[in-house]
């Protein structure tokens, strides 16, 4: 089968994480797959035996998350010249290929699988969507001026009434939450996000390697890098869990924190020792998350994370906020804990119930592995992707 995949950008985010996993995963299976994705120019390499593409990305704009004809032109080309039997798309926004490039659906098989409220919100991440499931055509949007948020929503749902192509959500929040868009229109399948247990797995000498001590109670947080001098931490929790630390430092003298991403600045007297990784290749992320006790996610907004099931099969224990799609993968006291978003308090009290109860971490730790290898490997990942293509060429 010949599979083209196209994402936003080749390597940031989430999203690029899971396009990346299933492009190597359908290599391995024989596939040919060519991955397209926006830069400053035209190029095209070779890669983990698959080929990039890079097209040129155009001037950016106000509209050009929903219009952007350079772009759009760039991924015609790419796919006329590589003839896909299918398209899978991941996310077309961060002003690069657009809504308008979904069009395409019209020309070529496609399937699009939604990592974000982006289709049914001006933002990818709206708060607002995450922690209530509202999606009610932008009416009173917390985000933006009403007028724009109506705006965003007519030219979305103007391009959206005009593709024609399968909907794949790694959660059944998301699905959900796009019920009541356009989008309801086309086909809706459930493919949760897979983890490659191949890579991700428990390893030795992981503590070492980053100089904390064997004896420490080490706590990972993925703060996530700056762009344009904006850090994502404080979206992904970093306020309640630095409250949750300074409460807890006292009482647990070898507390460590282990924030994966760049450096914030700390409060002064912060009474926990502090590892900043500073920007992370994604095939070290198995030693990082092996080197933690507990894997903190309190988040504000999120869907499926690919961090919760990697932490998860480096056997950590997993504290997450009870938003988006974490619930489907989280049950609370089985595999891990569940927490409110933004309530510091709850993430204090589930935090040291670990610290404090090492046996309960390793039933929880067993059950999330169990878990893992037994519904949310990539294999299984690829083996529904496979079903759904060969339904979409029909």
């Amino acid at each position: 089968m010949k599979i083209a995949i196209v994402n936003a950008t080749p390597a940031l985010g989430g999203a690029s994480l899971v396009a990346n996993d299933l492009a190597r995963g359908f290599v391995r299976r024989g596939h040919e797959v060519l991955f397209i994705s926006t830069g400053p120019s035209h190029s095209r390499t070779s890669k983990e035996g698959y080929t990039l593409e890079l097209v040129p990305a155009g001037p950016k704009s106000a509209l050009t998350q929903f219009v952007n004809p350079v772009a759009t032109a760039g991924l015609y080309g790419a796919l006329k010249r590589f003839k896909p039997d299918i398209v899978h798309v991941h996310n077309v926004n961060l002003r690069t290929f657009s809504a308008s490039s979904l069009l395409l659906s019209r020309l070529f098989p496609m399937v699009w699988t939604i990592h974000d409220v982006w289709p049914v919100c001006v933002v990818g991440s709206c708060e607002v969507i995450y922690a209530r499931n509202r999606n009610r055509r932008c009416r009173g949007c917390e985000a933006f001026p009403p007028w724009k948020a109506a705006l965003s929503w007519w030219l979305k749902s103007a391009a959206f009434a005009q593709i024609s192509l399968q909907v794949v959500c790694p959660s059944s929040w998301m699905a959900q939450s796009i019920s009541e868009s356009p989008l309801q229109r086309q086909p809706i399948h459930i493919i949760r996000n897979g983890v490659d247990t191949r890579v991700f797995h428990k390893l030795a000498g992981a503590r070492q390697s980053l100089g904390i001590p064997e004896r420490a109670q080490v706590v990972a947080f993925s703060g996530g890098k700056c762009l344009e001098g904006v850090s994502p931490a404080s979206r992904k929790g970093w306020e309640e869990l630095r409250v949750a630390l300074q409460t807890l430092g006292p009482r647990h003298p070898g507390l460590h924190l282990l924030y994966i991403g760049d450096e914030v600045s700390l409060p002064d007297n912060f009474p926990v020792e502090v590892t900043f990784t500073g920007p992370v290749e994604h095939n070290t992320m198995a030693s990082i998350f092996s080197a933690a006790d507990i894997c903190a996610l309190p988040t504000r907004a999120d869907n499926a994370p690919l961090a919760l099931l990697e932490a998860m099969a480096c056997e950590a224990t997993i504290v997450a906020s009870r938003t988006g799609g974490i619930p489907e993968i989280l049950q609370n006291n089985l595999n891990g804990l569940l927490v409110d978003a933004r309530d510091p308090q709850q993430l204090t009290i589930a935090l040291e119930r670990c610290l404090d109860a090492p046996e309960a971490r390793e039933s929880m730790v067993a059950r999330a592995l169990k878990d893992i290898r037994t519904n949310l490997t990539i294999e299984h990942t690829l083996d529904q992707h496979e079903a759904l293509f060969t339904t979409a060429i029909r």
